[in-house]
Protein backbone atom coordinates (compact mmCIF):
# COMPACT_ATOMS: atom_id res chain seq x y z
CA UNK A 1 0.00 0.00 0.00
CA UNK A 2 1.35 3.36 -0.99
CA UNK A 3 2.54 5.21 1.96
CA UNK A 4 0.33 8.52 2.84
CA UNK A 5 1.99 11.95 2.87
CA UNK A 6 2.48 13.37 6.31
CA UNK A 7 2.00 9.56 8.04
CA UNK A 8 4.79 9.53 10.49
CA UNK A 9 6.77 6.65 9.78
CA UNK A 10 8.91 4.72 12.74
CA UNK A 11 12.41 5.96 13.13
CA UNK A 12 15.25 3.40 11.87
CA UNK A 13 16.42 2.87 15.00
CA UNK A 14 13.25 1.94 16.72
CA UNK A 15 12.20 -1.60 17.51
CA UNK A 16 9.15 -1.32 15.12
CA UNK A 17 10.97 -0.22 12.43
CA UNK A 18 10.98 -2.76 9.90
CA UNK A 19 8.40 -5.07 11.50
CA UNK A 20 5.86 -5.36 9.01
CA UNK A 21 8.71 -6.27 6.68
CA UNK A 22 9.86 -8.83 8.38
CA UNK A 23 6.55 -10.77 9.98
CA UNK A 24 3.96 -9.90 6.35
CA UNK A 25 4.94 -12.83 4.47
CA UNK A 26 3.10 -13.19 0.77
CA UNK A 27 3.70 -15.26 -1.83
CA UNK A 28 2.98 -12.76 -4.38
CA UNK A 29 4.06 -9.85 -2.85
CA UNK A 30 7.90 -11.24 -1.64
CA UNK A 31 9.39 -7.93 -0.98
CA UNK A 32 8.47 -4.82 1.18
CA UNK A 33 8.76 -2.87 -1.57
CA UNK A 34 6.33 -4.35 -3.65
CA UNK A 35 3.91 -4.63 -0.59
CA UNK A 36 4.27 -0.65 -0.35
CA UNK A 37 3.38 -0.05 -4.11
CA UNK A 38 0.74 -2.70 -4.65
CA UNK A 39 -3.00 -1.49 -4.59
CA UNK A 40 -5.27 -2.34 -1.85
CA UNK A 41 -8.96 -4.31 -2.70
CA UNK A 42 -12.01 -2.94 -1.33
CA UNK A 43 -12.47 -5.04 1.35
CA UNK A 44 -10.50 -7.37 3.60
CA UNK A 45 -10.57 -10.72 5.31
CA UNK A 46 -8.45 -11.92 8.73
CA UNK A 47 -8.63 -15.78 8.86
CA UNK A 48 -6.92 -15.89 12.88
CA UNK A 49 -5.88 -19.34 13.29
CA UNK A 50 -3.79 -19.28 16.97
CA UNK A 51 -3.63 -23.04 18.36
CA UNK A 52 -2.12 -23.82 22.03
CA UNK A 53 0.62 -25.95 20.22
CA UNK A 54 2.80 -25.41 17.16
CA UNK A 55 1.35 -27.88 14.68
CA UNK A 56 1.22 -27.79 10.80
CA UNK A 57 -1.39 -25.21 8.87
CA UNK A 58 -4.64 -27.39 8.71
CA UNK A 59 -5.75 -28.67 5.03
CA UNK A 60 -8.90 -26.74 5.57
CA UNK A 61 -7.66 -23.27 6.47
CA UNK A 62 -5.77 -23.79 3.50
CA UNK A 63 -9.02 -24.72 1.39
CA UNK A 64 -10.47 -22.04 2.94
CA UNK A 65 -7.64 -19.68 2.33
CA UNK A 66 -7.38 -20.50 -1.69
CA UNK A 67 -11.42 -20.18 -1.74
CA UNK A 68 -10.96 -15.80 -0.63
CA UNK A 69 -7.75 -15.67 -1.79
CA UNK A 70 -9.83 -16.44 -5.79
CA UNK A 71 -12.14 -14.15 -5.05
CA UNK A 72 -11.84 -10.68 -6.51
CA UNK A 73 -11.72 -7.42 -5.14
CA UNK A 74 -10.54 -8.97 -1.58
CA UNK A 75 -7.63 -9.32 0.48
CA UNK A 76 -6.96 -12.32 2.38
CA UNK A 77 -4.71 -12.21 5.48
CA UNK A 78 -3.85 -14.57 7.99
CA UNK A 79 -2.42 -14.60 11.51
CA UNK A 80 -1.49 -17.92 12.75
CA UNK A 81 1.11 -19.60 15.03
CA UNK A 82 0.86 -23.02 13.13
CA UNK A 83 4.27 -23.83 10.60
CA UNK A 84 2.89 -23.00 6.82
CA UNK A 85 5.02 -24.65 4.29
CA UNK A 86 3.67 -22.76 1.08
CA UNK A 87 1.40 -19.67 1.35
CA UNK A 88 -1.35 -19.72 -1.40
CA UNK A 89 -1.21 -16.97 -4.01
CA UNK A 90 -3.20 -13.80 -2.77
CA UNK A 91 -2.77 -14.49 0.60
CA UNK A 92 -0.87 -12.62 3.24
CA UNK A 93 0.55 -14.53 6.57
CA UNK A 94 1.28 -12.78 9.83
CA UNK A 95 3.27 -15.11 11.76
CA UNK A 96 2.98 -15.19 15.20
CA UNK A 97 5.30 -18.22 15.64
CA UNK A 98 7.91 -16.05 13.57
CA UNK A 99 11.58 -15.82 15.61
CA UNK A 100 11.26 -11.71 16.00
CA UNK A 101 7.94 -12.29 18.04
CA UNK A 102 8.79 -15.15 20.07
CA UNK A 103 8.83 -13.11 23.39
CA UNK A 104 5.92 -10.96 22.23
CA UNK A 105 2.31 -10.92 24.16
CA UNK A 106 0.29 -12.42 20.95
CA UNK A 107 -2.87 -11.63 22.84
CA UNK A 108 -1.69 -8.09 22.86
CA UNK A 109 -0.49 -8.29 19.06
CA UNK A 110 -4.01 -9.53 17.95
CA UNK A 111 -5.86 -7.14 19.48
CA UNK A 112 -3.48 -4.32 18.13
CA UNK A 113 -4.13 -5.59 14.74
CA UNK A 114 -8.07 -5.72 15.08
CA UNK A 115 -7.85 -2.28 16.64
CA UNK A 116 -5.90 -0.89 12.84
CA UNK A 117 -7.99 -3.06 11.04
CA UNK A 118 -11.26 -1.49 12.62
CA UNK A 119 -9.45 2.00 12.22
CA UNK A 120 -8.66 1.30 8.72
CA UNK A 121 -11.50 -0.52 7.42
CA UNK A 122 -14.76 -1.21 10.05
CA UNK A 123 -15.99 -3.83 7.62
CA UNK A 124 -13.47 -5.90 7.14
CA UNK A 125 -14.28 -9.50 8.68
CA UNK A 126 -12.71 -11.23 11.08
CA UNK A 127 -12.66 -15.22 10.49
CA UNK A 128 -12.15 -17.67 13.60
CA UNK A 129 -10.28 -20.89 13.01
CA UNK A 130 -8.98 -21.53 16.53
CA UNK A 131 -7.91 -18.76 18.78
CA UNK A 132 -6.76 -19.79 22.30
CA UNK A 133 -5.36 -16.23 23.23
CA UNK A 134 -7.87 -14.00 23.28
CA UNK A 135 -11.57 -14.07 23.06
CA UNK A 136 -11.90 -13.45 19.58
CA UNK A 137 -15.95 -13.45 19.23
CA UNK A 138 -15.95 -10.64 22.42
CA UNK A 139 -12.83 -8.82 20.80
CA UNK A 140 -14.87 -8.23 17.53
CA UNK A 141 -18.10 -7.46 19.10
CA UNK A 142 -16.45 -4.49 21.85
CA UNK A 143 -14.91 -3.21 17.89
CA UNK A 144 -17.85 -3.55 16.09
CA UNK A 145 -16.10 -5.92 13.17
CA UNK A 146 -18.09 -8.35 11.70
CA UNK A 147 -16.87 -11.72 13.09
CA UNK A 148 -17.11 -15.44 11.40
CA UNK A 149 -16.94 -18.70 13.49
CA UNK A 150 -15.43 -21.02 10.82
CA UNK A 151 -16.30 -23.82 13.64
CA UNK A 152 -19.65 -23.02 14.00
CA UNK A 153 -20.26 -22.59 9.61
CA UNK A 154 -17.54 -23.80 7.54
CA UNK A 155 -18.19 -22.49 3.99
CA UNK A 156 -18.02 -25.53 0.74
CA UNK A 157 -17.18 -23.32 -1.73
CA UNK A 158 -16.09 -19.91 -2.53
CA UNK A 159 -19.99 -18.90 -3.17
CA UNK A 160 -20.60 -19.85 0.34
CA UNK A 161 -17.83 -17.07 1.02
CA UNK A 162 -19.78 -14.73 -1.18
CA UNK A 163 -22.91 -15.16 0.78
CA UNK A 164 -21.29 -14.67 3.90
CA UNK A 165 -18.47 -11.76 2.76
CA UNK A 166 -22.19 -9.78 1.32
CA UNK A 167 -24.23 -10.25 4.50
CA UNK A 168 -21.35 -9.97 7.11
CA UNK A 169 -19.18 -7.06 5.44
CA UNK A 170 -20.99 -5.66 2.39
CA UNK A 171 -18.81 -7.24 0.32
CA UNK A 172 -19.41 -6.74 -3.68
CA UNK A 173 -17.65 -8.79 -6.21
CA UNK A 174 -17.07 -6.00 -8.72
CA UNK A 175 -16.75 -3.35 -6.11
CA UNK A 176 -14.50 -0.25 -6.66
CA UNK A 177 -13.29 2.45 -4.35
CA UNK A 178 -11.61 5.56 -5.31
CA UNK A 179 -9.81 5.43 -1.83
CA UNK A 180 -9.55 2.54 0.13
Amino acid sequence: MPKAAGVAEHPSGSPSAGVSDRLFRSASLATAAERDTALEAPFRVVIVDVGKAKEPLSNEIDRQLRFLASLPALDVHLVTDACIELIPDGAAVIDLAHPDLAGADHRLLLDRLLRALRFRDPKSLVVEQACAIAPLAEICAELQLPHHDLTANTPRAAADWIDILARKASYRRSASRAFP
